[in-house]
Protein backbone atom coordinates (compact mmCIF):
# COMPACT_ATOMS: atom_id res chain seq x y z
CA UNK A 1 0.00 0.00 0.00
CA UNK A 2 1.28 3.47 -0.92
CA UNK A 3 2.60 5.43 2.08
CA UNK A 4 2.87 9.22 1.73
CA UNK A 5 4.04 9.86 5.32
CA UNK A 6 7.55 10.94 4.29
CA UNK A 7 6.23 13.24 1.57
CA UNK A 8 3.74 14.86 3.95
CA UNK A 9 6.50 15.43 6.51
CA UNK A 10 8.78 16.98 3.89
CA UNK A 11 6.05 19.37 2.68
CA UNK A 12 5.36 20.50 6.25
CA UNK A 13 9.10 21.05 6.82
CA UNK A 14 9.38 23.03 3.58
CA UNK A 15 6.50 25.32 4.54
CA UNK A 16 8.03 25.89 7.99
CA UNK A 17 11.53 26.63 6.66
CA UNK A 18 10.26 28.89 3.86
CA UNK A 19 7.46 31.00 5.38
CA UNK A 20 7.56 33.34 2.38
CA UNK A 21 6.47 30.42 0.18
CA UNK A 22 4.30 28.62 2.74
CA UNK A 23 1.01 29.53 1.04
CA UNK A 24 2.29 28.25 -2.32
CA UNK A 25 3.62 25.04 -0.77
CA UNK A 26 0.31 24.40 0.99
CA UNK A 27 -1.57 25.07 -2.26
CA UNK A 28 0.47 22.49 -4.17
CA UNK A 29 0.53 19.92 -1.36
CA UNK A 30 -2.70 18.15 -2.45
CA UNK A 31 -1.36 17.91 -6.02
CA UNK A 32 1.99 16.51 -4.86
CA UNK A 33 0.22 13.90 -2.72
CA UNK A 34 -2.19 13.00 -5.52
CA UNK A 35 0.70 12.58 -7.98
CA UNK A 36 2.40 10.06 -5.70
CA UNK A 37 -0.79 8.05 -5.22
CA UNK A 38 -1.61 8.06 -8.94
CA UNK A 39 1.88 6.94 -9.97
CA UNK A 40 1.60 4.09 -7.48
CA UNK A 41 -1.94 3.13 -8.53
CA UNK A 42 -1.23 3.21 -12.28
CA UNK A 43 2.36 1.93 -12.23
CA UNK A 44 3.53 -0.08 -15.22
CA UNK A 45 5.75 -3.15 -14.98
CA UNK A 46 9.42 -2.18 -14.94
CA UNK A 47 11.25 -3.17 -18.11
CA UNK A 48 14.64 -4.74 -17.56
CA UNK A 49 15.94 -5.12 -21.11
CA UNK A 50 18.16 -2.18 -22.12
CA UNK A 51 16.62 -0.07 -24.86
CA UNK A 52 18.49 1.20 -27.88
CA UNK A 53 18.56 4.87 -28.73
CA UNK A 54 17.85 8.03 -26.77
CA UNK A 55 15.46 9.34 -25.76
CA UNK A 56 13.82 6.03 -24.88
CA UNK A 57 10.37 7.33 -25.80
CA UNK A 58 9.05 10.42 -27.55
CA UNK A 59 6.18 12.71 -26.66
CA UNK A 60 4.15 11.79 -29.71
CA UNK A 61 4.57 8.06 -29.01
CA UNK A 62 3.16 8.19 -25.47
CA UNK A 63 0.08 5.96 -25.20
CA UNK A 64 -2.92 7.88 -23.82
CA UNK A 65 -5.85 5.70 -22.73
CA UNK A 66 -9.18 7.53 -22.39
CA UNK A 67 -10.12 5.64 -19.23
CA UNK A 68 -6.82 6.11 -17.39
CA UNK A 69 -6.24 9.70 -18.53
CA UNK A 70 -9.80 10.55 -17.51
CA UNK A 71 -9.32 9.01 -14.04
CA UNK A 72 -6.01 10.82 -13.58
CA UNK A 73 -7.53 14.14 -14.68
CA UNK A 74 -10.39 13.63 -12.21
CA UNK A 75 -7.92 13.13 -9.33
CA UNK A 76 -5.92 16.16 -10.46
CA UNK A 77 -9.11 18.26 -10.45
CA UNK A 78 -9.84 17.15 -6.87
CA UNK A 79 -6.33 18.17 -5.81
CA UNK A 80 -6.50 21.55 -7.57
CA UNK A 81 -9.89 22.30 -5.98
CA UNK A 82 -8.48 21.47 -2.54
CA UNK A 83 -5.28 23.46 -2.99
CA UNK A 84 -6.89 26.48 -4.63
CA UNK A 85 -10.31 26.89 -2.96
CA UNK A 86 -10.73 30.34 -4.49
CA UNK A 87 -10.83 28.71 -7.93
CA UNK A 88 -13.24 25.93 -6.96
CA UNK A 89 -16.05 27.25 -9.17
CA UNK A 90 -13.73 27.37 -12.19
CA UNK A 91 -12.43 23.89 -11.37
CA UNK A 92 -15.97 22.50 -11.19
CA UNK A 93 -16.74 24.03 -14.59
CA UNK A 94 -13.72 22.24 -16.06
CA UNK A 95 -14.80 19.00 -14.39
CA UNK A 96 -18.30 19.26 -15.89
CA UNK A 97 -16.93 19.91 -19.38
CA UNK A 98 -14.24 17.22 -19.45
CA UNK A 99 -15.17 13.72 -20.56
CA UNK A 100 -12.66 10.84 -20.91
CA UNK A 101 -12.55 11.25 -24.68
CA UNK A 102 -11.90 14.98 -24.50
CA UNK A 103 -9.22 14.47 -21.83
CA UNK A 104 -7.42 12.07 -24.15
CA UNK A 105 -7.70 14.47 -27.10
CA UNK A 106 -6.44 17.45 -25.09
CA UNK A 107 -3.59 15.41 -23.62
CA UNK A 108 -2.50 14.36 -27.11
CA UNK A 109 -2.60 18.02 -28.19
CA UNK A 110 -0.49 19.02 -25.19
CA UNK A 111 2.04 16.29 -25.96
CA UNK A 112 2.25 17.57 -29.53
CA UNK A 113 2.79 21.13 -28.22
CA UNK A 114 -0.40 22.29 -29.93
CA UNK A 115 -2.10 24.91 -27.71
CA UNK A 116 -4.98 25.68 -30.09
CA UNK A 117 -7.24 22.68 -29.17
CA UNK A 118 -7.04 23.63 -25.49
CA UNK A 119 -7.80 27.29 -26.22
CA UNK A 120 -10.77 26.35 -28.43
CA UNK A 121 -12.11 23.88 -25.84
CA UNK A 122 -11.89 26.51 -23.09
CA UNK A 123 -13.60 29.14 -25.24
CA UNK A 124 -16.37 26.80 -26.42
CA UNK A 125 -17.20 25.68 -22.87
CA UNK A 126 -16.67 29.01 -21.11
CA UNK A 127 -13.76 27.70 -19.04
CA UNK A 128 -10.79 29.36 -17.43
CA UNK A 129 -7.90 28.68 -19.86
CA UNK A 130 -5.41 28.74 -16.97
CA UNK A 131 -7.28 26.10 -14.95
CA UNK A 132 -7.80 23.87 -18.00
CA UNK A 133 -4.14 24.19 -19.01
CA UNK A 134 -2.99 23.34 -15.49
CA UNK A 135 -5.19 20.25 -15.23
CA UNK A 136 -4.15 18.90 -18.63
CA UNK A 137 -0.47 19.73 -18.05
CA UNK A 138 -0.43 17.89 -14.71
CA UNK A 139 -2.30 14.93 -16.21
CA UNK A 140 0.25 14.73 -19.03
CA UNK A 141 3.17 14.90 -16.58
CA UNK A 142 1.73 11.97 -14.63
CA UNK A 143 1.19 9.97 -17.82
CA UNK A 144 4.77 10.69 -18.89
CA UNK A 145 6.15 9.82 -15.46
CA UNK A 146 4.18 6.56 -15.51
CA UNK A 147 5.87 5.54 -18.75
CA UNK A 148 9.32 6.86 -17.79
CA UNK A 149 9.25 5.05 -14.45
CA UNK A 150 8.76 1.74 -16.28
CA UNK A 151 11.95 2.15 -18.31
CA UNK A 152 15.30 0.59 -17.38
CA UNK A 153 18.04 2.75 -15.91
CA UNK A 154 19.80 4.76 -18.61
CA UNK A 155 23.55 4.15 -19.04
CA UNK A 156 25.66 6.82 -17.34
CA UNK A 157 26.68 9.58 -19.73
CA UNK A 158 28.26 12.45 -17.76
CA UNK A 159 27.68 14.94 -20.58
CA UNK A 160 24.00 14.21 -21.36
CA UNK A 161 22.14 17.53 -21.06
CA UNK A 162 18.64 16.25 -21.96
CA UNK A 163 16.55 13.53 -20.36
CA UNK A 164 17.57 10.08 -21.67
CA UNK A 165 14.02 8.83 -21.07
CA UNK A 166 11.86 11.43 -22.85
CA UNK A 167 14.24 14.05 -24.23
CA UNK A 168 12.97 16.81 -21.92
CA UNK A 169 15.11 19.56 -20.46
CA UNK A 170 16.33 19.55 -16.84
CA UNK A 171 14.56 21.75 -14.29
CA UNK A 172 16.47 20.91 -11.11
CA UNK A 173 19.93 19.74 -10.09
CA UNK A 174 20.41 17.60 -6.98
CA UNK A 175 23.74 16.94 -5.24
CA UNK A 176 23.57 13.66 -3.35
CA UNK A 177 25.51 10.82 -1.73
CA UNK A 178 28.69 11.44 0.25
CA UNK A 179 30.71 11.59 -2.98
CA UNK A 180 28.67 14.61 -4.10
CA UNK A 181 27.18 13.09 -7.24
CA UNK A 182 25.01 15.42 -9.30
CA UNK A 183 21.72 14.35 -10.88
CA UNK A 184 19.36 16.35 -13.08
CA UNK A 185 15.57 16.07 -12.89
CA UNK A 186 13.46 16.24 -16.05
CA UNK A 187 10.80 18.95 -16.23
CA UNK A 188 8.50 16.67 -18.26
CA UNK A 189 8.67 13.06 -17.02
CA UNK A 190 10.26 13.67 -13.63
CA UNK A 191 13.03 11.06 -13.87
CA UNK A 192 16.62 11.91 -13.03
CA UNK A 193 19.99 11.08 -14.54
CA UNK A 194 23.62 11.61 -13.52
CA UNK A 195 25.47 14.63 -14.88
CA UNK A 196 28.97 15.97 -14.40
CA UNK A 197 29.31 18.33 -11.44
CA UNK A 198 31.45 21.00 -13.11
CA UNK A 199 29.57 21.50 -16.40
CA UNK A 200 26.63 23.69 -17.38
CA UNK A 201 23.53 21.58 -18.08
CA UNK A 202 22.38 24.15 -20.64
CA UNK A 203 25.40 24.64 -22.93
CA UNK A 204 27.78 21.96 -21.62
CA UNK A 205 30.62 24.41 -20.94
CA UNK A 206 33.08 22.78 -18.53
CA UNK A 207 35.71 25.49 -18.13
CA UNK A 208 37.21 26.32 -14.73
CA UNK A 209 35.33 29.05 -12.81
CA UNK A 210 32.51 29.12 -15.37
CA UNK A 211 29.72 28.16 -12.96
CA UNK A 212 28.63 30.56 -10.21
CA UNK A 213 26.60 29.68 -7.11
CA UNK A 214 23.93 32.05 -5.78
CA UNK A 215 22.38 31.37 -2.37
CA UNK A 216 21.15 32.94 0.85
CA UNK A 217 23.53 32.66 3.80
CA UNK A 218 20.84 30.94 5.85
CA UNK A 219 20.23 28.22 3.23
CA UNK A 220 23.53 27.45 1.44
CA UNK A 221 22.29 23.98 0.44
CA UNK A 222 19.67 25.61 -1.81
CA UNK A 223 21.13 27.62 -4.64
CA UNK A 224 20.96 28.70 -8.23
CA UNK A 225 23.85 27.65 -10.47
CA UNK A 226 24.46 30.10 -13.31
CA UNK A 227 26.70 29.80 -16.36
CA UNK A 228 28.91 32.71 -17.39
CA UNK A 229 29.14 31.28 -20.91
CA UNK A 230 25.44 31.04 -21.87
CA UNK A 231 23.77 33.15 -19.11
CA UNK A 232 21.34 30.40 -18.10
CA UNK A 233 20.78 28.91 -14.66
CA UNK A 234 19.34 25.87 -12.92
CA UNK A 235 18.12 25.52 -9.34
CA UNK A 236 20.17 23.10 -7.25
CA UNK A 237 19.67 21.47 -3.85
CA UNK A 238 22.33 19.62 -1.88
CA UNK A 239 20.46 16.90 0.02
CA UNK A 240 23.46 15.18 1.63
CA UNK A 241 22.52 16.51 5.08
CA UNK A 242 18.83 15.64 4.69
CA UNK A 243 16.98 12.40 5.33
CA UNK A 244 15.66 12.49 1.79
CA UNK A 245 15.63 9.89 -0.98
CA UNK A 246 16.83 11.04 -4.38
CA UNK A 247 13.62 9.94 -6.13
CA UNK A 248 11.53 12.33 -4.02
CA UNK A 249 13.97 15.22 -3.92
CA UNK A 250 12.39 17.32 -6.68
CA UNK A 251 9.69 18.53 -4.29
CA UNK A 252 12.24 20.80 -2.54
CA UNK A 253 12.02 23.20 -5.50
CA UNK A 254 8.65 24.42 -4.15
CA UNK A 255 10.59 26.44 -1.58
CA UNK A 256 13.18 27.86 -3.99
CA UNK A 257 11.16 30.47 -5.88
CA UNK A 258 13.19 33.30 -4.33
CA UNK A 259 16.20 32.07 -6.30
CA UNK A 260 14.24 32.24 -9.57
CA UNK A 261 13.41 35.87 -8.77
CA UNK A 262 17.05 36.64 -7.91
CA UNK A 263 18.34 35.19 -11.18
CA UNK A 264 15.78 36.89 -13.37
CA UNK A 265 16.50 40.24 -11.70
CA UNK A 266 20.05 39.78 -12.99
CA UNK A 267 18.86 38.91 -16.50
CA UNK A 268 19.90 35.26 -16.19
CA UNK A 269 17.40 32.88 -17.79
CA UNK A 270 16.13 29.41 -16.87
CA UNK A 271 17.38 26.56 -19.05
CA UNK A 272 15.43 26.37 -22.30
CA UNK A 273 14.33 30.01 -22.35
CA UNK A 274 15.70 32.67 -24.67
CA UNK A 275 15.45 36.44 -24.81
Amino acid sequence: MYDDTALRRLLIELAASHPEHAALIRAFTPLALARGKLLDAYALSRKTKPLEGFPMFRFEELPVCSEKSGAIASAVLEAVAEGFPGAREQVEAVRDALKPGSVRRLCKASLAHEPEPLALFAEKNGLSPDVLDMVIAQTVKILMARTANSLPEAPFDPARKTCPYCGGKPELSIVHEKEGHRSLFCTDCGRHWRFQRTACPSCGCDKPDNLRLHFAESTPDERAVSCKNCRHYILEADIRKRDLALDGAAIVSLGMGYLDALMQEQGILPIGESV
